[in-house]
């Protein structure tokens, strides 16, 4: 076996090699499912090229959640070289949020993992108790036939991968191009599967084989151990970075945590951050993450469950009211102890109000008309009440909330 070094580009040693032709003298084969081909030609004359798509076992789940999976996003603050430089302006809550979340993001990816193994950077394999790392799983068979979940994108700085295209593509005479930026760019890239997300590349294409290498090959590489082409093993992949990899199911961070049931099947949905952290402390450590749920989930939460739009205020608060949205006055009482409350004037409440009113009275009693037949309805299409000129229209009612995505707005 041979290890093709890509720090830099040299002879490869226990191969004999014809100096004259500069040709290796006996066949090599190179089996790799993430090398790319510019890159082994750079060590090896390629006479024959063959791509051989393995499918998955059928009986595998390959799963993917909406973590970014950065170093910043779960390790900020555990170390005082991960802190930012404290400036003048003074950012000490920032600060806070920041250490805060990144603990969080720790405790969420240990917790949601379990039992399975788990592979993740080598900064973070101490941290959460992690099975292996980036960077030092290629081979292993220890994993295999086990359920698995991989946390990271290891993606190095711009500045690392034109460095080491350099090293590997010295012989080429058209020199690396450089990004001006700090970063890299973003593209969209459709996933196999499910959505499409923004994806990092470099626009020199020799960098881009070296930077798709050490980033998505390693993860592939890490998920690779659990063998799922042979194996009916789940898999869960907690990084928002599209694979060649056909994934079953993309699922957001939330529903990792054990308390998403809880959280989903609640009947309110605060407007404020501060209420989220209040209420769901054990899902919502920081403001941000809060304020992202909120924005997701209030649309849906309006139109699905006919919630209305009210101001509260807690017992012993100062400072202005309080917004939610609420499934049902009596859910009120589940945003803690309010003294006082009020519906906000606007006429999507109306809606919500009475189309709740009518739903209700259809599960408790079923209408019936003057024959005793009962009366059908159409959620789609809506449906008139027996004895009046009375019509509840559900369909116009969630084409007046369609597009409307700031539900604070007090008219519409």
């Amino acid at each position: 076996l041979v290890r093709l070094n890509l720090a830099w580009r040299s002879p490869i040693e226990g191969i004999p090699w014809d100096n004259v032709t500069g040709r290796p003298k006996i066949p090599v084969l190179v089996l790799s499912g993430t090398m790319r081909r510019p890159i082994i030609e750079q060590f090896l004359p390629v006479d024959e090229w063959h791509e051989i798509d393995a499918a998955p076992h059928p009986d595998s789940v390959i799963e993917q959640a909406d973590l970014r999976g950065s170093k910043s996003e779960c390790l900020y603050g555990s170390t005082p070289e991960r802190r930012a430089p404290r400036d003048k302006g003074g950012k000490a809550e920032d600060e806070r949020d920041k250490i805060k979340s990144a603990d969080a993001v720790r405790g969420l990816v240990k917790e949601a993992a379990g039992s399975d193994v788990l592979i993740t950077y080598k900064e973070l394999e101490e941290q959460i108790g992690a099975d292996a790392h980036f960077y030092a799983v290629e081979g292993i068979n220890a994993f295999s036939g086990r359920d698995l979940v991989v946390y990271g994108a290891p993606l190095p700085q711009p500045r690392v991968m034109e460095t080491a295209a350099r090293a590997i593509f010295c012989d080429d005479p058209e020199p690396i191009r450089e990004i001006r930026g700090a970063w890299y760019p973003k593209r969209p890239v459709a996933r196999r599967g499910e959505g499409y997300s923004d994806a990092h590349y470099h626009p020199d294409p020799r960098v881009e084989d070296v930077r798709w290498m050490t980033c998505e090959g390693e993860i592939m590489q890490a998920l690779a151990r659990a063998r799922y082409v042979r194996h009916p093993v789940k898999v869960r992949i907690f990084n928002s970075t599209p694979l060649p990899l056909r994934i079953d199911q993309v699922t957001s961070r939330y529903r990792l945590h054990p308390q998403w049931a809880e959280l989903k099947a609640g009947k309110v949905l605060p407007l404020s951050q501060n209420e989220f952290l209040r209420l769901w402390p054990a899902i919502f450590n920081d403001k941000r993450t809060a304020a992202r749920y909120a924005d997701e989930h209030k649309v849906a939460f309006h139109e699905e469950r006919a919630a209305f739009l009210i101001e509260y205020r807690l017992a012993g608060q100062r400072g202005p009211t309080k917004r939610a949205l609420v499934d049902g006055i009596e859910a009120i009482r589940d945003l803690g102890d309010v003294v006082q409350w009020s519906m906000v004037e606007d006429d999507r409440n109306d809606w919500a109000v009475q189309t709740r009113e009518f739903l209700d009275l259809l599960l408790r009693e079923p209408l019936v008309d003057d024959c005793g037949e009962l009366v059908q309805f159409d959620e789609d299409e809506g449906f008139d009440l027996p004895g009046g000129n009375a019509r509840i229209e559900i369909a116009r009612w969630r084409h007046k909330l369609s597009g409307q995505k700031n539900l604070r707005t007090v008219s519409t």
